[in-house]
């Protein structure tokens, strides 16, 4: 399997914890680089790829997905993937916003890595 498709597999999985709990919006958003940080975790512990996913890519992809989601998704959103943490449970009302972010950071690392 591709590093690329590890990553991209690990994306999904932080796609599919956005999608099972609705929750209401907390009063402060960690910041951008929290949100990043946590899906570099993510896309690491998701999956046990660990050892598989090139860092540079993953921190593209990271960077990418933050960047296109940070403005449109819900504190509890931002919340739940800045803590690293595949299992946490973020606003199910978001995932039509960060599926496609997923997909299309993960398609441009795969054509510009």
């Amino acid at each position: 399997m591709s590093g690329f498709a590890r990553t991209a597999a690990s994306a999904a999985l932080v796609a599919v914890s956005i999608g099972v709990t609705a929750c209401g919006q907390s009063e402060q958003k960690p910041t951008k680089a929290d949100v990043q940080r946590g899906l570099s975790t993510i896309l690491v512990t998701a999956g046990g790829t660990a050892n598989l996913v090139d860092p540079d890519q993953r921190i593209t992809v990271s960077t990418c997905i933050t960047d296109r989601i940070y403005d449109k998704v819900s504190t509890t959103t931002l919340k739940a993937l800045a803590t690293g943490n595949p299992e946490a449970k973020g606003d199910k009302n978001d995932k039509d916003v960060v599926k496609p972010a997923i997909k299309f950071c993960g398609t441009n690392a795969a054509a510009n890595g």
